[in-house]
């Protein structure tokens, strides 16, 4: 007597925006580089930043850089897309001679995966 198996197979297409995925990811790595300039510790590994000589973190002055941080527009297609974290104009010439700020690992990079990961996650799930 043959044995019946039955199988039942859901296939589910995923419709992902590679502009709304930018989006959550550029957002989120704003926010983690201007906690880091906040908190005085380093965008990359978390380590303390200098103290100037007001004793407050290496280029947190008047908090204009961590306040002034944005995310320009999203640009590309459904397929490719993409968007920048920037810096106010008025503290551009800073941010060039500090290097370490500006970029998307460690800290800010583990952000940036966290809010990608939630926004995949959640399309998958329906």
């Amino acid at each position: 007597m043959p044995i019946k198996v039955h199988i039942n197979v859901t296939i589910r297409k995923v419709d992902l925006d590679a502009r709304d995925l930018v989006e959550d990811g550029a957002d989120a790595g704003a926010d983690a580089m201007r906690e880091a300039l906040i908190d005085g510790v380093s965008p990359v590994d978390g380590t303390p930043r200098a103290m100037n000589s007001r004793g407050r973190p290496e280029g947190y002055r008047t908090g204009r850089l961590a306040n002034g941080l944005h995310r320009s527009g999203v640009s590309g297609s459904k397929s490719v897309a993409t968007a920048k974290v920037k810096s106010p104009a008025n503290r551009a010439g800073w941010v060039a001679s500090r290097g370490d700020i500006v970029v998307a690992s460690g800290r800010v990079g583990e952000a940036i995966q966290e809010a990608t990961d939630e926004y995949v996650a959640k399309a998958v799930s329906g």
